[in-house]
């Protein structure tokens, strides 16, 4: 019985140091020197993923993980565990690019069948951290949504093309006879009276949707909340392997503006469910916060100067100095639980079989 104890408790240490020696080398390998927003004259392909243009900034590989701070986790990981970021502004707007390896495009949403999507994540204030911000931090969050892109380029997407076999006979606020549009549905008083979501304002209700990325802002956990100005746009691409998407904004707009203008590094962080994999709200796969510089255009005309400022504000450190990240934190701990259990089921015991040899002789 003790040995299938001692064996049971080796099993699950080197099991716990293995999976952390995984994480940590994700987490080196997303540690990089940060993103740039190379500055270019000119429109952004601020809708086009496959411009030109994009040739001109430098890509980083950004590593992403299983966000480990709150439950649901993905089991055993994410499938895409890479993202390849780019990112330029024009003085006016910026626009990052993301791409990604997925085979499967999932652009419809059912009760059991979830969406591709994409994130970029940016502080308000230093010391975010990865995941929704906190309360003495807040975050500016682009969501873009594969469905949403289903919708604004074939249509909205309503029962009756997401299940071909159903239809409805009546709707009490319908104008003329079936079989009926949204517009016919939507486009009378009475339909709020009947399409709750609708009359609340619910973005996720409008039928007349133009936009494929959803603006929200948070400061922690349980606090995400969309925006009521939408200022960012996007557009996403999948040519039957890989998804490009392209999120932009205005730089300044005079709300949720990150402090890009007053020469400050940016916290940054990247995000991707893959529908196919049961991937939705806290199931992701999520880099690690690194820093955004936006290149400025300074003194004559074509000179370029790249913002290096690392401030503090009211006493919180600027990225990278001196907070840890809650992952890099969680897998310490791992870490040591897994040392902790391999000393007690393999060192512990062979030394008393050591001893007990010893005292035989």
């Amino acid at each position: 019985m003790r040995g299938n104890k001692t064996i049971i408790i080796t099993a699950i240490g080197l099991a716990i140091l293995l999976y952390s020696a995984t994480t940590l080398v994700g987490i080196s390998n997303a540690q990089v020197t940060g993103i740039v927003a190379r500055y270019v004259e000119g429109p952004l392909p601020i809708t086009e993923p496959n411009s030109p243009i994009w040739g001109k900034a430098t890509e980083v590989d950004m590593e992403l993980g299983p966000q480990l701070t709150a439950q649901p986790w993905i089991h055993p990981e994410p499938s895409v565990r890479s993202v390849r970021v780019r990112a330029v502004n024009n003085g006016t707007w910026i626009a990052f690019l993301m791409e990604w390896e997925d085979e499967t495009k999932d652009d419809v949403m059912l009760v059991d069948t979830f969406r591709d999507a994409a994130a970029v994540m940016l502080a308000l204030q230093p010391g975010a951290g990865q995941c929704m911000g906190t309360p003495s931090a807040k975050v500016l969050i682009a969501h873009w949504k594969a469905d949403w892109q289903r919708d604004v380029d074939e249509g909205f997407a309503d029962l009756e093309q997401l299940y071909p076999n159903f239809w409805s006979d009546w709707y009490p606020m319908a104008l003329g006879e079936p079989p009926y549009t949204i517009k016919q549905l939507t486009n009378t008083s009475a339909a709020r009276l009947f399409i709750a979501g609708l009359a609340a304002g619910n973005i996720l209700s409008n039928p007349s949707r133009t936009l494929s990325v959803e603006t929200l802002v948070a400061h922690g956990w349980g606090t995400l909340t969309t925006t009521d100005k939408q200022l960012f746009i996007g557009r996403g691409v999948h040519d039957g392997k890989v998804w490009r998407v392209v999120l932009a904004r205005p730089l300044i707009t005079g709300v949720a503006d990150p402090p890009w203008a007053s020469g400050q590094k940016t916290e940054v962080v990247f995000a991707v469910w893959d529908g196919s994999n049961g991937e939705i709200g806290a199931k992701k796969g999520v880099s690690l916060p690194t820093t955004l510089e936006v290149e400025m255009p300074v003194g004559e005309v074509g000179a370029v100067k790249t913002v290096t400022v690392t401030t503090t504000v009211a006493g919180v450190p600027a990225p990278g100095i001196g907070v840890i990240p809650t992952e890099l934190l969680i897998v310490l701990i791992l870490v040591a639980i897994g040392f902790v259990l391999f000393l007690v089921g393999v060192i512990l015991p062979q030394r008393r079989a050591a001893k007990q040899r010893g005292r035989e002789r």
